[in-house]
């Protein structure tokens, strides 16, 4: 593992835990592959990047490195990160209707707690490590304050509906503090539990499980508040984003919607 003075870096920057175990492991790749930290064995380790893994995760591993290099003074090391096209359509989102679907078949098992996390994931946009440190005070309260990336903060607010419904679940389950969403040992849940429960969920229900992960429920809600609002602005701020510009990817069409849209228009 990297040094703990190098996580305690990673600490004072407000890094998310998710973010400091990725860079961590970045690190920890690179010096099992190399003794020193020299330009050779950096480029070595970019195109060895470049063949494994995603460019998007190349990236991440790319910025880990940068950071580390500016950690222990030899920024002037730091390398470039991969240019990635960007789409111009949205890849496979969860419709209102695979919802539904999903959302019905919880409640009719009364599997109330994955009912309530797919609902607040849904309608509040909020990210997956976000969604597991929800407390129950903060339903209660009425709205959840949520550290997001960066250290930065910001307001979520539940439905009246919604807080409605969890509140009487909570007095059902006589859950009053601490994190809302449990474990089977009544610990917290973790992103990676999350995500796994959802594709069993997913398969048990005959639901596409590309379909379903923790990401395509904060697209639900991006892309259902835009068609009702129309405010990227406000959607913006509700997503904790730092750009209005990473925000307007939700103004796109799918790649099926696209579709549709030409054999309607083009008729010449």
């Amino acid at each position: 593992m990297p040094n703990q003075s190098f996580m305690r870096y990673l600490r004072k920057s407000q890094m998310s835990q998710n973010t400091i175990r990725s860079y961590c492991f970045a690190v920890d790749e690179y010096n099992s592959m190399f003794q020193i930290v020299s330009t050779s064995n950096l480029l070595k380790y970019k195109r060895y990047l470049l063949g494994k893994y995603s460019p998007s995760t190349a990236n991440v591993r790319i910025r880990a490195m940068n950071r580390y290099l500016k950690f222990i003074g030899k920024g002037k090391l730091a390398l470039h990160g991969v240019k990635i096209q960007q789409v111009s359509f949205l890849g496979d989102t969860l419709d209102d209707n695979t919802y539904e679907i999903f959302k019905s078949c919880l409640k009719g098992e009364s599997n109330l707690q994955w009912y309530f996390i797919v609902s607040v994931l849904a309608t509040t946009g909020v990210r997956i490590g976000e969604l597991v440190r929800i407390k129950a005070e903060q339903v209660i309260l009425g709205y959840i304050d949520v550290i997001g990336k960066g250290g930065k903060c910001r307001r979520v607010f539940l439905t009246d509906s919604l807080r409605n419904e969890l509140l009487m679940w909570m007095e059902l389950i006589k859950r009053c503090k601490g994190p809302l969403f449990r474990n089977k040992y009544e610990g917290e849940i973790t992103t990676r539990g999350v995500s796994a429960q959802l594709q069993r969920l997913a398969i048990k229900y005959g639901v596409d499980p590309a379909k379903v992960h923790p990401h395509a429920f904060r697209h639900l809600f991006a892309r259902k508040f835009l068609e009702k609002t129309g405010d990227v602005a406000l959607l913006a701020d509700l997503l904790g984003h730092s750009s209005i510009e990473t925000t307007r990817i939700y103004l796109r069409k799918t790649s099926e919607e696209q579709h549709q849209i030409v054999e309607k228009v083009i008729t010449w």
